[in-house]
């Protein structure tokens, strides 16, 4: 019979190394847990890699017949899991875009541009006038308006773009000694875009829409907790185990000593 009695920190920043490990089959042996193990927190889920990463391992054992004696002080916990990428927003619908410029003509309908409508007409100062006369042999003369100028309004009419979705936010870091007392929260989606018209185009109250904004990334997992899912198409990481790999037994585990499946 063999005892191996562990003190002092250990950890890991990577969620594929457990914070401690054997790596052969051991027999008749106990370890005795005086120390802290503290596995490493699993990313979050990005654009690329929409689900969270598993957080790490505490203590990993190969084989064998082993057992593990958790002192009142000693520590096995596992990483949190990543959270989950947040959904992408919703696209915006296009809406319609117009520009109005002004033609003129002297006493008759304005004529509009190829491509413009005429939408309003109203009326301007004298244009044409007249000369009259009047009195013996005409001797007096006058001018009169015959044709006012007409002002119209030529309308274009287009449609604007119709806008993109936007990305979710970044899952959040799992709880681990990678992020031993920082924040599990995600990142914020990006704002939604909203229809646009080319330059010198007003879009038309009432018509088109903004999409909707990004979803924010799930939190990452306390310590040996699962990350948070958001509905995007992944999951949040699975939390670490406190112990894995066979052959052993355990004992003095509870809520304080242990975090994460054994």
């Amino acid at each position: 019979k063999k005892k191996f009695t562990l003190r002092g920190t250990h950890t890991s920043t990577n969620t594929s190394i457990a914070a401690a490990q054997i790596l052969s089959a051991a027999w008749n042996l106990t370890l005795e847990i005086h120390g802290n193990f503290y596995g490493a927190g699993g990313t979050g889920g990005t654009s690329s890699s929409v689900s969270g990463n598993p957080g790490g391992t505490a203590l990993s054992i190969n084989s064998g017949r082993v057992t593990v004696d958790i002192q009142s002080n000693g520590r096995l916990w596992g990483g949190g899991g990543g959270g989950e990428f947040g959904a992408d927003g919703s696209a915006g619908s296009a809406g319609t875009c117009q520009k109005d410029t002004q033609a003129t003509a002297c006493g008759s309908t304005p004529s509009c541009p190829s491509g413009t409508v005429l939408v309003s007409q109203s009326q301007g100062g004298c244009c044409q006038q007249e000369q009259f006369c009047w009195g013996p042999w005409e001797s007096f003369c006058g001018n009169s308006c015959v044709a006012y100028t007409q002002i119209g309004v030529c309308r274009e009419t287009t449609s604007s773009n119709t806008p993109a979705p936007v990305i979710g936010g970044n899952g959040g870091l799992g709880r681990g000694f990678n992020n031993f007392s920082g924040s599990l929260s995600g990142s914020g989606g990006a704002s939604p875009n909203c229809p646009t018209c080319a330059s010198g185009f007003t879009l038309q109250t009432g018509t088109g829409s903004c999409g909707s904004q990004g979803g924010t990334g799930g939190s990452g997992g306390d310590w040996g907790q699962n990350g948070s899912n958001t509905g995007a198409s992944g999951s949040g990481g699975n939390g670490g185990n406190a112990i894995s790999g066979s052959g052993y037994s355990v004992v003095g585990n509870n809520t304080n000593t242990v975090k994460g499946a054994i």
